[in-house]
């Protein structure tokens, strides 16, 4: 049992991205709306959707923080707006949102005999090039370059022995890289398992607090070879896991 508390004063930064991605999974289930090329149109549905979903988790008056945050979102929806009429121009389709990877057995990807899950938050389809994508969704502060957030280039001489096991390099790139994350390379990965079909492309929606920064961040030069790095270092956490490996902790 816990105490009942009053209506919320702020939202913390998981509420924040929340309300963001309640909007945009809505506009992309819309079958009309998300076909549309007109930035003022979906802007003004972003708009509406947004603020009927802050009244059902806030209620009509919410506090003056919370009304200021909501408010933030929708100047950062209202410039996405641009971003997604331009996608639509250039043949890209939404052709799932907030998909459940791994939940069937017959298509799951297997990482060391661990089934994978994971929900992607948008699929999308180019009907001119043929192309498949998969997004995710950054409402940071600041514009994310998913590469970057994903790995870094070391020195191998100067990495903590501890961490030896993250590092990977690529076949006709230069020097090493060591995982920070493995999420994008391990969704592409899976969706070679599923009826969708593989992707090509990989990379971030990024709506940073400078809206004018809005834009689609895609994995410079992502391929096949990036999953199956993240799929090494995913194979090393399962064994490790199973073996109780937990040292040393990353502080």
């Amino acid at each position: 049992m816990e105490a009942a508390g009053g209506a919320a004063r702020e939202m913390d930064a998981m509420q924040f991205g929340d309300l963001a991605h309640d909007v945009l999974k809505q506009f992309g289930e819309d079958k009309d709306a998300r076909r549309w090329t007109d930035a003022a149109k979906i802007a003004q549905w972003f708009e509406d959707c947004l603020w009927q979903s802050a009244k059902q988790r806030f209620g009509s008056r919410p506090q003056p923080l919370v009304r200021l945050q909501v408010e933030s979102v929708e100047q950062r929806l209202k410039k996405h707006a641009e971003v997604e009429a331009e996608q639509r121009q250039m043949g890209w389709e939404i052709v799932a949102v907030e998909m459940k990877l791994g939940e069937e057995e017959s298509n799951a990807l297997l990482i060391n005999g661990a089934r994978f899950t994971g929900k992607a938050d948008r699929i999308e389809h180019n009907s001119v090039t043929g192309e498949r994508r998969v997004l995710d969704f950054k409402t940071s502060d600041k514009r994310a370059n998913p590469r970057e957030k994903h790995c870094a280039k070391i020195k191998p001489e100067r990495l903590d022995e501890a961490d030896h096991w993250k590092t990977f390099s690529l076949a006709g790139e230069e020097g090493a890289w060591i995982w920070k994350d493995v999420q994008l390379p391990l969704y592409a990965a899976a969706l070679k398992h599923h009826p969708l079909g593989p992707v090509t492309q990989a990379g971030y929606a990024c709506l940073p607090k400078a809206v004018m920064e809005t834009q689609l961040e895609l994995w410079e030069g992502f391929d096949e070879r990036w999953s199956e790095a993240a799929l090494a270092c995913a194979a090393e956490v399962v064994r490790r896991i199973r073996e109780g490996v937990f040292w040393p902790p990353k502080l």
